[in-house]
């Protein structure tokens, strides 16, 4: 036929937006003093130069590189989505600083990875961690050192988990409850460890827990 009503059609159409946007994929981000702070930091050329803002920009699952330097954090870091937040070179050399008002990091999400930091000079506030306060997440190979008041504070969710740290030179140790495992505790003018699990550790002071196993 020479004509066809498309009245129909067009109504439906009306107001419709058929621009098709992609679900934003699973992506690495990453973090350095020399990167040029460019969104959605996902290389080191454009990496963010600052820990609060690429948590801010990434999603449930992704991994966050961090290069080696001395990063001086005013108030907590807080790490509240299941990320990882992974340093490039190691807790050597890549170091979260507190302001030494204030605790250094805060860990609030059971799938939150923290690894490979130094994490020193918080001070303990209200009873949270100076070094970590580590609500669920799981923190390791990281050392913690010259914090003042509890490196730790675990609280009592099985989520909440240490591993493979060291925990040296602090006013306190580690306290609360939380699985704690193949970490050393020495030299602290309190190296006294509280937690529902510690495994293959070495302690220099009292250790307070429902189970403790292979450990010294």
């Amino acid at each position: 036929p020479a004509y066809r009503d498309y009245t129909a059609v067009e109504a439906d159409a009306a107001g419709q937006d058929f621009i098709w946007t992609p679900v934003p994929g699973i992506a690495e981000r990453f973090v350095s003093p020399s990167g040029t702070h460019e969104a959605p930091y996902t290389n080191w050329t454009t990496a963010a130069t600052s820990l609060v803002a690429v948590l801010e920009a990434a999603s449930a699952g992704e991994v966050i590189w961090v290069t080696n330097a001395t990063y001086d954090l005013n108030e907590p870091l807080i790490v509240d989505k299941a990320v990882t937040l992974q340093s490039a070179c190691g807790a050597a050399v890549t170091i979260l600083r507190g302001s030494g008002a204030a605790g250094v990091l805060q860990v609030q999400n059971a799938n939150a990875v923290i690894a490979g930091f130094t994490i020193e000079q918080g001070r303990e506030n209200a009873g949270t961690g100076a070094g970590v306060q580590l609500n669920e997440g799981y923190v390791h190979d990281c050392i913690l050192r010259d914090n003042e008041g509890q490196a730790v504070v675990m609280s009592n969710s099985p989520a909440a988990r240490l591993a493979n740290c060291l925990i040296v030179n602090n006013t306190a140790a580690v306290g609360g409850e939380g699985v704690m495992i193949n970490c050393t505790v020495s030299s602290n003018v309190q190296s006294d460890v509280s937690a529902a699990l510690v495994y293959n550790s070495i302690v220099d002071g009292t250790i307070t827990a429902p189970e403790i196993r292979f450990t010294l």
